[in-house]
């Protein structure tokens, strides 16, 4: 239990606090693009790492908040939800759709362009976390 409050600090209040720190000016400017990465294991319960999957849930959360709070100012939020990009961090010993960091790149680049909302990769993984949300609602693992 000691880590759990650290990699909710890490990944969710490090977010918070570094827009606070950057769309102010965004705003003043009256344009620009906060890009927060967040994970497809923001939809999931684990047992295995339940602050991280907490800590993505919050995160998209709140970016998508604040997509809808600066939209009026004309600065575009965006957040991106990757499954596993083949770095140190990606650990696990099953690690479906596997990307490498090139390809993720190519992701970045692509929400750069396009601002959208909310961007999602691998897509063929999307249904498949529904699924197993399903799942787990119905009981199974």
């Amino acid at each position: 239990m000691s880590a759990e409050a650290g990699i909710i600090d890490a990944n969710l209040t490090g977010m918070v606090r570094t827009a606070a720190a950057v769309i102010p000016q965004m705003v003043r400017n009256g344009k620009g693009h906060f890009i927060g990465v967040s994970s497809l294991a923001d939809e999931l319960l684990s047992s295995e790492a339940p602050s991280y999957h907490a800590s993505k849930a919050g995160l998209s959360n709140y970016l998508g908040g604040l997509a809808l709070a600066l939209k009026p100012m004309s600065v575009h939020v965006t957040n991106v939800r990757f499954g596993f990009v083949d770095t140190k961090m990606a650990k696990g010993d099953v690690k479906p759709f596997m990307m490498n960091v090139e390809k993720a790149v190519d992701h970045l680049e692509n929400c750069i362009r396009k601002k959208p909302v909310c961007y999602t990769a691998p897509k063929i993984v999307i249904p498949l976390i529904k699924f197993r949300k399903l799942m787990m609602k119905l009981g199974g693992k």
